[in-house]
């Protein structure tokens, strides 16, 4: 049965005086007024669960569990809304500026950097943990360092300001197949490998294959060529034996091993065709033989030396061959008339201090030949004085002698630090040879040696 809003209180008491008991079912919505004041009043209802969505009335509790699962024990400066928009700079697109932020990122599975990457320190490893294979840092004065290993061996290390080295293989440069420790290749005209040095004494020097030739060079000119086949030249860019040294022009210096047999040095002008003048100096010179190389000649300042007997007193310090002019005199004075009809030959070869003269021909018409000494001057060297009168005995051979006196033997002998030699009969008297005993048809021969003053 439907109820009025203002029940009868004769509907509520019974007939015994009793207030009889609502029943749930008996009050409705229509029951209670449209607008009640509960101020003051406590009302209960049941605690829905969490997560409940229907119509069914909150209690405080029921707000306070759901406010806590929301929070879900966040920190306490991140545990309101309000919060939560400070700590994502209260920015309304927020989702839109992580995104956009992000596609600026370098992803972990790689990409491509459009500006600069910055840092202290970069390492890159294997999958082995301790073995960083790369390192980019700095070394202990803060220079630029890479440090590339082999396992964790240092291999590379290459500082900006300090030592740096490469153990670890072939190098090539221009070559993905070095063969050696350094392998450069390039194109043809292109490949050089230079060496430079500024400042004070500077200088670049570079190493230049070119076609099957080698070059080292200063400063783009050819210093040393080395031909295909193995010749060597320093100046010359065609040297024609194994070893050739120029002064820039013409070849001068050239050296063959084995050539024909025999090794040999050559002082040559390749231009002209000729030979030219060697000169060899050191404190002394020496060559050997055999593959000892025992000493046979040595020159040194006191002259040549032999066998390894290197006293000056011993060394040879003078060898020469020429000719000289005869003189004849009576004892000192020429002969007015000296013409010969063959000859005169007067030759000599000087070897250290020992002069060996010969004197042949026969005269045509003399004259002047007087009863005194027959001497002959212009010796080619002076003779050394020992203090002897007659020092130094030559073999004097006559011919068409004009006296019988003449039967003796004559012999003819330098005189000590004079420039002539005299003539005696050998019969035992020290009897002079006369200088009118020479004639118009006489000849002869005049040889031996003597010691010369210097």
């Amino acid at each position: 049965m439907a109820f009025s809003k203002n029940r009868r209180l004769a509907d509520l008491v019974s007939s015994a005086g009793e207030v009889s008991s609502f029943v749930d079912a008996s009050v409705t919505h229509a029951d209670l007024h449209t607008s009640m004041d509960l101020t003051g009043k406590t009302v209960t209802v049941a605690n829905a669960s969490t997560g409940d969505n229907d119509t069914t009335a909150a209690n405080t509790a029921f707000v306070q569990q759901e406010i806590a699962a929301l929070v879900d024990s966040a920190p306490g400066t991140l545990n309101t809304l309000n919060e939560l928009a400070a700590a994502l700079g209260d920015d309304a697109s927020f989702s839109t500026t992580v995104t956009d932020s992000i596609a600026t990122k370098l992803p972990l599975a790689g990409g491509t950097l459009t500006g600069n990457l910055i840092g202290t320190q970069a390492f890159f490893s294997p999958n082995t943990a301790g073995k960083n294979t790369i390192t980019i840092t700095t070394n202990a004065v803060d220079d630029g360092r890479i440090r590339i290993k082999s396992n964790t061996t240092d291999k590379v290390d290459i500082q900006a300001n300090g030592i740096s080295y490469f153990n670890g293989g072939n190098v090539g440069i221009g070559t993905t197949s070095p063969s050696t420790a350094l392998h450069v290749s390039a194109g043809d005209g292109s490949a050089e490998l230079t060496v430079a040095r500024t400042g004070t004494y500077a200088s670049s020097w570079s190493l230049k294959p070119y076609n099957a030739d080698f070059f080292i060079r200063e400063s783009g000119s050819d210093r040393v060529t080395i031909k295909a086949g193995g010749n060597v030249g320093i100046g010359t860019g065609s040297p024609s034996k194994k070893l050739a040294i120029s002064n820039g022009g013409a070849q001068g210096i050239e050296l063959s091993p084995e050539e024909s047999g025999v090794s040999r040095i050559f002082s040559y002008n390749r231009s002209s065709n000729a030979y030219t003048p060697l000169n060899i100096q050191g404190e002394y010179i020496m060559f050997g033989t055999g593959t000892s190389n025992a000493e046979r000649v040595r020159i040194n300042a006191e002259g040549i030396a032999f066998n390894g007997d290197s006293a000056a007193a011993n060394s040879l310090d003078d060898y020469e061959e020429g000719t000289w002019t005869p003189d004849l005199r009576n004892h000192t004075s020429s002969f007015s008339t000296q013409t010969w009809n063959a000859g005169p030959t007067a030759v000599y070869t000087k070897i250290g201090d020992l002069v060996y003269i010969h004197l042949s021909g026969r005269l045509s018409a003399v004259a002047g030949n007087g009863t005194g000494e027959f001497r002959i001057f212009g010796l080619p060297f002076v003779p050394r004085n020992t203090g002897g009168y007659q020092e130094f005995r030559l073999n004097f051979i006559l011919g068409n002698q004009p006296t019988a006196s003449d039967s003796y033997a004559a012999f003819a002998f330098v005189r000590n630090g004079g420039t002539d030699f005299g003539t005696r009969l050998l019969n035992g008297a020290d009897t002079i040879f006369q200088a009118n005993r020479i004639d118009n048809d006489t000849f002869f021969s005049i040889y031996g040696c003597y010691k010369t003053a210097s």
